[in-house]
C-alpha cells in the first residue's frame, strides 16, 4: 500500500497545475500579476507593482533616466492602440472600469487613465 501515498503526491503536482493555479489566478488576478515583480519592461521602465481596487486596475512604473520632460498624454496616444486591445475584454466583462498608469520619475509622478470610451 506504499504506492497510494506516491500516487497521491504525483497526481497532485498536474492538478494543482491545471485545476488549482489557474481557479486562484482568475479570483485572485493581482496576487498573481505582482508576484514576478518587479519586471524589467524596456531599457527604462520598470513596472513596480499592479493594484485592482473597486474595478480600477493601476500600474505603477519606476523610470530611469535624465528626461525631465515625461509626457503622459503623448505616452498615452502612442500606446492607446495596444492599451485598448489589453483593456477591452477587462471593460466588457465588468472587471475594469478605468485604468491608471503611474509613473516615477526623479520622485515625481506623472500618470493618465485610459477607460473605455479611450478605446471606441
Amino acid at each position: 500500500m506504499r504506492v497510494l501515498p506516491l500516487l497521491g503526491i504525483a497526481i497532485t503536482a498536474p492538478a494543482t497545475e491545471r485545476l488549482v493555479i489557474p481557479y486562484l489566478s482568475e479570483r485572485y488576478p493581482v496576487i498573481f500579476a505582482n508576484k514576478d515583480l518587479p519586471k524589467k519592461i524596456d531599457q527604462k521602465t520598470t513596472l513596480t507593482k499592479i493594484d485592482l481596487s473597486d474595478h480600477i486596475y493601476s500600474y505603477f512604473y519606476d523610470l530611469d533616466g535624465d528626461d525631465d520632460d515625461f509626457d503622459p498624454p503623448l505616452v498615452k496616444s502612442a500606446q492607446l492602440t495596444d492599451l485598448c486591445d489589453f483593456l477591452l475584454p477587462k471593460f466588457s466583462s465588468g472587471e475594469a472600469s478605468l485604468a491608471n498608469y503611474i509613473y516615477q520619475l526623479k520622485g515625481r509622478d506623472y500618470s493618465f487613465s485610459v477607460d473605455s470610451a479611450d478605446c471606441s
